[in-house]
């Protein structure tokens, strides 16, 4: 009787023992994963390795699209792989040819010797132009220049007054600092001041006349001489800009040109009559 007891309080004991590892590996399982240290390291890591992926595809993307614009802001020949069929060819001398086939294109190629360049894909069809290695080098320069160039800001202008009746010295000393701001590409304001009225305005437009003289190969009028006041005037003068020079030494060379044809006339003139 008392081996049968002590067995069944035995085998309660052992079930109680059971039921108490169960209920506590359950409870270790069931609670939320953040309240537990091992749960959070593992999701921390998770996670890490996630944003890793995320980023490394973001970066790959941002790559992507950079290389494409760059690729799209280098200046080169496209080769014999023209994707389009039709095409506006325009010629290395800037004439225009009209829509061509993409096999007639190849053809002039090969006829000419030449490159091909995209000019716009945004027209239709596409533009595309026949250049040398010597156009495109000089093209990458010139896109080369522009984006290391600074941006124009506004134009400083300089003040200086002088006198109908200043002295040679003087006179020649203002002209020269005139010159220098004009090298600097600066805006000059001229502040004349009569003296003698009784002379009139003409007197001091001629004044200003006297002084671009000094400088015609780089100057000219931004604002032409005008009367401020009795006995005062103002004018501005500005550099010439790269057009405007190009136009003054064609028209130079022009005359040039003429002097030498009218002297050679001339000489042609005189050795007739001497015969």
């Amino acid at each position: 009787m008392t081996s049968l007891y002590l067995k069944k309080l035995m085998d309660l004991a052992g079930r109680k023992e059971v039921n108490s590892i169960t209920r506590y590996i359950a409870s270790f399982t069931m609670q939320p994963e953040k309240h537990t240290a091992v749960a959070q390291v593992w999701l921390k890591a998770v996670h890490d390795k996630k944003g890793s992926y995320s980023r490394a595809f973001c970066t790959k993307v941002i790559e992507e699209k950079t290389k494409k614009k760059n690729a799209r802001e280098i200046f080169e020949s496209v080769g014999r792989r023209i994707p389009h069929n039709k095409i506006q060819l325009i010629d290395e001398n800037g004439e225009d040819m009209g829509e061509m086939h993409r096999a007639n294109v190849l053809r002039i190629m090969d006829e000419r010797g030449m490159n091909l360049v995209l000019l716009s894909e945004k027209t239709d069809p596409p533009k595309y132009r026949l250049m040398t290695g010597k156009q495109i080098y000089e093209e990458r320069l010139k896109i080369r220049d522009e984006k290391a160039s600074p941006k124009a800001g506004p134009v400083q202008q300089k003040i200086i007054k002088m006198s109908t009746v200043t002295e040679q010295h003087d006179f020649s000393t203002k002209v020269k600092q005139i010159q220098e701001w004009i090298d600097k590409k600066y805006h000059v304001k001229i502040m004349l001041h009569q003296k003698s009225i009784s002379d009139g305005p003409e007197k001091m437009l001629t004044f200003f006349d006297k002084i671009l003289d000094t400088m015609r190969e780089k100057a000219t009028y931004h604002s032409m001489p005008s009367i401020a006041a009795e006995g005062r005037s103002t004018c501005i003068l500005r550099h010439l800009s790269k057009k405007e020079i190009q136009k003054l030494n064609l028209v130079k060379n022009i005359q040039k040109n003429e002097d030498i044809q009218n002297n050679g006339s001339n000489v042609m003139d005189s050795d007739v009559t001497k015969q």
